[in-house]
């Protein structure tokens, strides 16, 4: 398409629309015309960017650039209108059609920076301000849409098992997706955002953050943040430690060939080759949950209304019996007895907490040791990973925690160790002949009320995160009330 019509008359002048010879004035101005439309050509090349679906702000601001460093913005925004096509005497206007030279270059220039899905919307506009209004209205409603799901992402993410900087970066990549949609997020909006997706083990560093007078930047307190997780990844490795050395004893004494399950059944392990017996007939007799004596369930127990009793001891443990410290489980894991409630049951032979579900675990690491967990019919199970979490309790914002959580996916229960369970929390346990009760030392009041069913107590509980606020203010860890940690 020629930008310009310009003919040769036979004395080689340049005429007009209408046939009518240029003056030199105007053949000058003609000329200039070519000159600017020729250096547009050459110079004002389409984008590298193409619009899409996603990319609008970033198009339109590389877009307006372009045309403002040829002083052409005027014409796609609307604010250099086309003038009169015609002027009196039906002569064109020369104005008009050096408008719309520049207009339909700038049509095309826009057009080759619109992606082909794109395209479709503008192929029969006649303007390069009908191309541009188009897409910002279209953007514009969507913007909104997309403006609204970011910030719900932004109060609805959680650390959860990320990492602290995989957290942060995901965190920082919603104000980008933001600033894309023309909306701004300060800093310091990001951080309570931040703190207000991490879980309860980062309470101490939140408090920190919060309580200072001179606020961090996001840099610091992400620095903050790493130096608190390393340190209880420091933590935990410790008591993961600790329990594979706990563990450590039983696998010894089942390589050596020698080795009782503490409920009548040996194991040996001679040659990569091993079995199991039931010597005594004790492994179809029912395993008492309380005192952890075969021959009667709980119901039936007369430890079950002494309020002081916590369970049998290792002194108490006949010489035939696995060490108390090594994980071990009351309660017969048969199909039979198999639970899929989620509830917990409470065991006084077992020696950590169990669990057949992953994410009954917070900050979850995998056992590295070789050792298995045995429960009261003699069969022994893997252990895969290791974790903590906390419950909440019958009183608002008052919870228990749950330290050293064995996930053994084979197991038919989630067990809670009652030795384990009093040691971590400061509560009483009462059994009776329908319930038993976990009530505050101090306050008597009932924390959680278990249930006695088919001779098993159990508590109907899910562990739980401690709900932060999604808001832009994050709720102060001292408003949390957290049972102490014995000694």
């Amino acid at each position: 398409m020629a930008l310009i019509g310009a003919n040769s008359s036979n004395n080689g002048g340049q005429i007009d629309g209408n046939g009518a010879p240029l003056n030199a004035a105007q053949s000058i101005h003609r000329a200039q015309e070519v000159q600017q439309v020729a250096l547009l050509n050459n110079n004002l090349l389409p984008l590298n960017l193409r619009l899409d679906q996603s990319n609008y702000t970033f198009w339109r601001s590389l877009v307006l650039a372009a045309t403002r460093a040829y002083n052409l913005e005027g014409y796609i925004l609307g604010t250099i209108p086309p003038p009169p096509q015609i002027l009196k005497g039906n002569i064109p206007n020369p104005d008009f059609l050096q408008w719309q030279r520049f207009d339909q270059f700038l049509i095309h220039w826009l057009m080759n920076s619109i992606s082909e899905q794109m395209l479709g919307h503008v192929i029969n506009c006649q303007s390069s301000s009908e191309v541009w209004n188009f897409f910002a209205q279209l953007f514009a409603s969507r913007s909104r849409v997309r403006i609204l799901q970011i910030r719900g992402l932004l109060q609805a993410t959680k650390k959860g098992s990320s990492t602290i900087e995989e957290y942060t970066l995901k965190m920082k990549s919603f104000p980008d997706a933001l600033a894309a949609a023309d909306q701004q997020i300060s800093d310091d909006d990001l951080i309570l955002y931040i703190l207000g997706g991490l879980g309860q083990e980062y309470e101490a560093a939140i408090v920190n953050l919060t309580s200072r007078e001179n606020p961090l930047s996001l840099q610091e307190v992400q620095f903050m943040l790493h130096s608190h997780e390393l340190r209880l990844h420091q933590h935990t490795t410790e008591t993961l430690s600790n329990v594979q050395a706990n563990l450590a004893n039983m696998s010894t004494s089942n390589n050596n060939g020698g080795g009782y399950n503490g409920r009548g059944q040996r194991f040996n392990n001679r040659g990569g080759r091993g079995y199991s017996s039931n010597r005594g007939g004790r492994g179809n007799r029912p395993i008492c949950q309380l005192c952890g004596k075969a021959g009667h369930t709980a119901q039936k127990c007369y430890h079950r209304f002494d309020i002081t009793y916590t369970g049998p001891t290792s002194s108490s443990n006949s010489s035939n019996e696995t060490n108390a410290e090594n994980p071990q489980a009351n309660l017969v894991e048969t199909p039979s007895t198999s639970d899929i409630s989620g509830a917990w049951f409470l065991d006084t032979g077992a020696t950590h907490h169990m669990t057949t579900n992953s994410h009954n675990l917070q900050n979850p690491m995998d056992y590295k040791g070789k050792a298995k967990v045995v429960v009261g019919n003699g069969n022994s199970m893997p252990i895969f990973r290791i974790g903590s979490n906390s419950i909440s309790s019958n009183l608002p914002n008052q919870f228990l925690i749950l330290k050293d959580i064995l996930h053994v996916p084979n197991a038919t229960k989630n067990l809670l160790s009652i030795s384990q369970f009093t040691k971590d929390n400061n509560f009483t346990l009462e059994f009776n002949d329908v319930c038993c009760l976990i009530k505050d030392k101090t306050t008597r009041q009932v924390l959680l009320k278990g249930t006695l069913n088919n001779g098993l107590y159990k508590l109907q509980i899910q562990p739980v995160k401690i709900p932060s606020q999604p808001s832009n203010r994050v709720q102060p860890a001292k408003k949390i009330k957290q049972y102490p940690i014995r000694p």
